[in-house]
């Protein structure tokens, strides 16, 4: 028992300080663990930089693809009355008389919407 009286007092006084040891160890570690995840500050910039990158690219599709999808219902719904006011001229062909002056006027401006509508596509 003589032995360890002395042990038993180091331990003793040293009881309130190993909490503070035991602190600094976790901190040194996840600064450690912190350094060989993240790295140095030109690594976080290159990531920060690569992430900003992507996201434009990303901003810049999306843009482009609503775009394209307002030029297209522009040119359906320009379609669509192209071909309907060509159908109207149409009928309105078989209506009139074959010989009248209206019937060639009618006729003209129904060639002309189909070779329009012929570009349109």
């Amino acid at each position: 028992m003589g032995q360890t009286l002395p042990y038993l007092i180091v331990g003793v006084l040293l009881l309130p300080v190993v909490p503070h040891l035991l602190t600094l160890l976790a901190g040194g570690h996840a600064a450690v663990a912190r350094a060989l995840l993240l790295g140095g500050p030109a690594e976080r910039l290159r990531a920060e930089l690569i992430e900003v990158s992507r996201s434009r690219v990303r901003l810049a599709d999306a843009f482009d693809a609503e775009r394209r999808r307002i030029e297209r219902d522009l040119h359906d719904g320009a379609q669509q009355r192209l071909v309907g006011l060509t159908l109207q001229l149409g009928l309105a062909r078989l209506d009139l008389p074959p010989g009248a002056g209206a019937a060639e006027a009618v006729t003209a401006a129904h060639e002309q919407a189909k070779q329009l509508m012929a570009e349109l596509r």
